[in-house]
């Protein structure tokens, strides 16, 4: 409350958030903006990152901030509060993928061994090593990063995500893409990658049901 109390003191009428990831059901990442009333240039205006965690109840029990370029720490922030709260039943799965996301951030490679099935309508990859793909991507989009959006389902086998890709283009383009994607882990690396279009999670979410029973079984 001080702090709200002191941010009013110098100007700041409006604070609206802008949601960028969840984890569960308790955890946000979002682009928090704060301004005036007065829209002169000189104005105070001002953006930053913030996780914020609520309980049982719905009550705010964490808020933590980061600059706006901030983003890698942000996103470790959220994942391990996740880690800590609803995904700690299935820690080890989730400290793979988003471990996996970490190091492609890093320019890391992932194994080269691992099953890719694309779904998606349109054209989708027809061949299992996506290797080649990406690193056409990193020639075309140097700055590329990916980032989890969602987590749909998480078990001890893999997990089912929203998965987004953000970079500029080198002539200057900005883009997006957003997926659907089913993952599943063995050991310490994911071995596994279906992709769905975003329109198609029911499908992605019957055929994780599919691998998990399936790995049940075994």
């Amino acid at each position: 409350m001080a702090g709200l109390r002191a941010t009013a003191s110098i100007g700041t009428k409006h604070i609206t958030a802008t949601s960028l990831a969840t984890r569960g059901q308790r955890l946000v990442l979002s682009t928090f903006r704060f301004s005036s009333h007065d829209q002169r240039p000189e104005a105070f205006n001002s953006e930053v990152l913030g996780v914020t965690e609520i309980n049982a109840d719905k009550r705010i029990v964490a808020l933590v901030m980061f600059d706006l370029d901030d983003i890698e720490a942000a996103f470790e922030e959220l994942d391990a509060r996740y880690l800590a709260g609803e995904g700690a039943a299935h820690a080890h799965t989730w400290s793979v993928i988003s471990g996996t996301h970490r190091a492609f951030n890093r320019a890391e490679l992932p194994a080269a061994d691992w099953v890719m099935i694309d779904h998606r309508r349109g054209t989708p990859f027809t061949f299992n090593d996506p290797l080649p793909s990406i690193r056409a991507k990193w020639d075309l989009t140097p700055d590329l990063r990916i980032y989890v959006e969602a987590v749909h389902e998480l078990s001890d086998v893999g997990a089912v995500i929203t998965h987004t890709q953000c970079g500029t283009s080198q002539e200057g383009f900005d883009a997006e893409w957003r997926m659907i994607q089913v993952l599943t882990v063995e050991g310490d690396r994911v071995n596994r990658c279906e992709l769905f279009d975003e329109a198609d999670l029911k499908a992605a979410l019957a055929r994780f049901d599919e691998l998990d029973r399936g790995a049940a079984a075994k």
